[in-house]
């Protein structure tokens, strides 16, 4: 997790410097998290909540085998995934070693699991005060994957981490916007 954390302390830095834009930050967190669990992708997903059912953007990953980044495809919004979605968001992760038998995926299966051959995903989420914004990904394609526990303690570790860094960023960038409203008032 040192490692992890060093990672975001240097995308943290490099994000209030511009030298760093957050495509760019996301691609070197999928690189960190296939390097260290060794699936074989990682993706970060954003989730939209809207009243025809919540939408997964897929906003960057990072395909390891193929040493590829996987750049952003279509979105994902089906009525029927809102109850993945919402056990995902309740339990904070996500973890199938089976996901094409496994019935909670049931509306991923032929539309997304099965064109791109991920057969084992593990999910964890990435928001704060109780709102679900992403989802941190890993994938096993070509064959299925028992998670342990460990990894899967692991993934959530990132996701949270990343949560928190999120939140102290827009706090610090409101509480600058607020001062500099009082300065001008002034």
């Amino acid at each position: 997790m040192k490692r992890f954390q060093a990672l975001l302390d240097q995308l943290t830095l490099g994000l209030d410097n511009r030298t760093y834009n957050l495509e760019q930050s996301s691609e070197l967190v999928c690189r960190h998290v296939q390097a260290e669990l060794g699936c074989s992708q990682v993706s970060i997903w954003l989730l939209d909540e809207r009243p025809e059912g919540p939408v997964m953007r897929h906003q960057i990953g990072y395909d390891g085998p193929a040493a590829r980044v996987l750049i952003a495809t279509d979105s994902i919004c089906h009525a029927d995934i809102l109850p993945y979605v919402q056990e995902l968001t309740q339990q904070g992760v996500f973890a199938s070693d089976d996901a094409w038998a496994d019935e909670r995926l049931g509306a991923l299966r032929d539309s997304f699991l099965k064109p791109l051959d991920l057969r084992s995903v593990l999910y964890a989420t990435i928001g704060a005060n109780g709102a679900t914004t992403a989802i941190l990904a890993c994938a096993e394609r070509g064959r299925t994957r028992h998670w342990t526990a460990g990894e899967i303690r692991t993934l959530k570790a990132y996701a949270d981490a990343i949560s928190l860094r999120r939140a102290r960023r827009h706090r610090r960038e409101a509480e600058a916007k607020s001062l500099a409203q009082r300065l001008l008032q002034t």
